[in-house]
Order: structure tokens, then sequence, then C-alpha cells
């Protein structure tokens, strides 16, 4: 889908396109360095079992590292609905362009059992943003978060109070229709003078949702569901977020800051962004994205471990693969997606995701020889070429 680009304050919107994927069983079972999962532990639907990576030419020097998956050039927001960088803006709200309850499969208020324009939820709102060098303890500094219907009742939001080292979320009260305070706790990590932060609202469910600050889930509280048909059991999953107004009737989201914090990039959708400061690095970004990610144990992360960025093997490892091949889907794939990236940043090629991203159906559509940086690869050729020699000195040596 298409991508927001520049830099603006203030309410914006942007539209998308893409087209969605039959998808095929792979044969080839799943295992990347952080996860290994047998074919037959998985739901016929599970986009694991369909997909397989395929690497492309050099494979013997490609790693695939596996994690979760999301700068001042734009372009690496891989599938993003929406995407802008502010400048050190202290409030930004984004207003959504279509009736975020249109769910497809019959799931939302308004799709009555046809398409929908979101085929799922399990929507992201992505906050990049920075504290200056003046930032003191007592100056007042707050990120608020927060998630509103047409009418400006808040849904849900939460606050991050510096110089408290805490968080408050607060939702509008079922019965008295007033915001309330429901929850509070600690920050894991500080507010420090020249720190960059990061905070996501994750929305799943109609009330299912939560904030993620410095890769600290700002929310507690499991319940206990039945699944299956016929036969039933239990599974410990996420507390819903009792508010008056659930998460199909908003219209907007507002992040704003006080004191010595300020907004430097939003975005939207079902994708995942990093920050400049990692990005040059792809080892780094991966790291950067793996604390925010959902493993064993900690269900409130931003995105699952099977959405993934590629790097190069080691002693390349700072440079990304020229195709990214386990992107996470837009409002309509079904399951990954590929695109074409720049080797050096991750970015999409040409900041163009219409033409540089797609479905994998289920191998990637796209040659991507635009991105197939040729400088690189020949030092890793060179590179082989050289350790082979220098073993097969070492042998004759020896004899």
């Amino acid at each position: 889908g298409s991508q927001r680009k520049g830099v603006e304050e203030g309410v914006s919107t942007q539209s998308t396109g893409s087209s969605g994927i039959n998808a095929e069983y792979g044969d080839v079972p799943f295992c990347p360095s952080v996860l290994c999962i047998s074919y037959s532990d998985l739901h016929p639907e599970s986009p694991l079992l369909i997909q397989r990576f395929r690497y492309p030419a050099v494979n013997m020097v490609l790693h695939v590292v596996t994690m979760v998956t999301m700068l001042v050039s734009v372009g690496n927001a891989l599938n993003c609905y929406h995407d802008v960088y502010l400048d050190n803006v202290t409030e930004h709200t984004y207003t959504i362009d279509h009736d975020i309850a249109d769910i497809g499969d019959g799931i939302g208020n308004t799709a009555s059992g046809e398409d929908g324009y979101w085929r799922t939820r399990h929507f992201d709102y992505i906050t990049l943003g920075r504290f200056t060098d003046d930032l003191e303890s007592g100056d007042g500094s707050t990120i608020t978060g927060g998630y509103y219907t047409a009418d400006g009742d808040l849904i849900y939001s939460t606050t991050v109070d510096c110089d408290a080292n805490k968080y408050y979320n607060y939702v509008t009260d079922q019965e008295t229709g007033t915001v309330t305070e429901i929850e509070n706790g600690d920050l894991e990590t500080p507010c420090a003078a020249g720190d960059e932060f990061d905070m996501w609202l994750k929305v799943e469910q109609p009330q299912t949702m939560w904030f993620n600050y410095q890769a600290q889930s700002l929310q507690t509280g499991t319940r206990t569901a039945l699944r299956g048909g016929q036969f039933k059991w239990e599974k410990e999953v996420l507390s819903r977020i009792n508010t008056k107004y659930d998460s199909d009737t908003a219209s907007y989201f507002k992040i704003s800051t006080t004191g010595s914090a300020v907004i430097t990039r939003f975005a939207f959708g079902k994708c995942f962004i990093w920050p400049d400061s990692v990005g040059t690095n792809c080892t780094d970004t991966i790291d950067w994205l793996m604390e925010r990610g959902k493993l064993a144990g900690r269900m409130r992360g931003v995105q699952e471990v099977h959405f993934t960025m590629s790097c190069l093997d080691s002693p390349f490892q700072h440079y990304y693969a020229y195709r990214q091949e386990a992107v996470h889907p837009d409002r309509l794939a079904k399951y990954f997606t590929c695109c074409c990236v720049d080797m050096r940043t991750g970015h999409v090629w040409d900041d163009d995701s219409d033409t540089y991203c797609a479905a994998m159906n289920p191998t990637c559509p796209l040659g991507c020889s635009e991105s197939y940086d040729n400088e690189i690869y020949q030092a890793v050729v060179d590179y082989h070429t050289a350790s082979e020699v220098a073993a097969e000195e070492e042998v004759v040596e020896e004899v």
C-alpha cells in the first residue's frame, strides 16, 4: 500500500491499495534461528504452514534472523497504511479515513458477512519521539496516547509521567460515562535527556488492546476463555478493556507530549517500523524489534515473531537482504508479503511500496534486481573466495 511521505504536523490521512493472496502449502519445515516449529503443530491456516523462505543469489551467505516486526529518510515502514515524519512537535492527531469497524469475514460491525475494507483488526498506532537534552526531573515531561470516537469520547488512553516514573491508563466508565483511571504501574525505563522513545497502541479486538512503551507493556491481567468446537478447552488470554466505547467506534488517535518530550514520527497500519538510530545496521534493527515482539511469556508484544527482517551472514550482517520475504501483510493480504529493499538501510526501494512490495503467492513474484547491490555481493563473493583459498593453503601446508 501507499505511504504518506514528508514532514507534517496536524491531522493527516492516506489511502492505500493492495491485492489479496491465495497461498499454497509449503513443503519445507519452518525453522529459523530463534524458533523451530513442526508443521504438525500448526493450525491448517497458519501463515507458517504455507510459507517457505527462498534465499536469493549467493544464498550461502544469507542468514534469516527471526524477530517481530517496525528513521530522517522516509521509506523503512514496510507496508504501513500511513507514515509521516514530524518536526519535533508536541501534538499529532491521525484521523482514520475509512470506517475502522468495516472488517472482513463478517466479524466487524458493518461487514455483514462480505469482504470488509480491513481484512482483520490487529492495528498498530506507532509513535517515535525523543527527549531533548535539557530534560530535567520535575520539568513535567509526559507522553499521552489516546484513542477516541468521532464525538471525542475516550475509548482508551495511557499517560507516561516522567517525573513520577509511572504510567496511568484511562477509559470511559461503562456505567458513569466519566473518564476513569483503571491501572497504573512503574516504568521499567526512566526518561533520560537525549534518549529516544517509542509508544505503540496495539488493537487486536474490540476490547483487547494495549499500549507498549520502550518495549514494556503498559497493561497487566489475563482471563480464562473457552476455545474449540465440540470439545472445548480453557486457555489463558488477555484481559479485556472494560470501556464504554470499544475499538470499533474509533475515529482518531491522538498523541501529545509536555515538557521535554517531542514527537518525530507517526505510523499506522499492520506494519513495523524502526528508528533511524538503529536502521543503518540490520542486526541492530533486529535486536530493537525483537525486544518488542510477542515471545513466550510476553503476550502483549507488538508483532508476532514470524514477521521478520533478514540480514546477510557474518561478517556482512549489517546489510539487509535485498529481498525481504516475511513482511507483515497489509490490510488485504492474508499471509506474508515481500518487499525489495535498500541493502544498506532496509528502506523499501525508491520509497515505492506499490511497485516494490507484493503478496507472497506462495513465493515472491518480485525479482528485485533494482535493489540487488552488486558492490556488496561482490565483496561477499571476494570474502568467501579468499576464505576458501586460505583454507586450501592451510591444508597444503599440513600435508
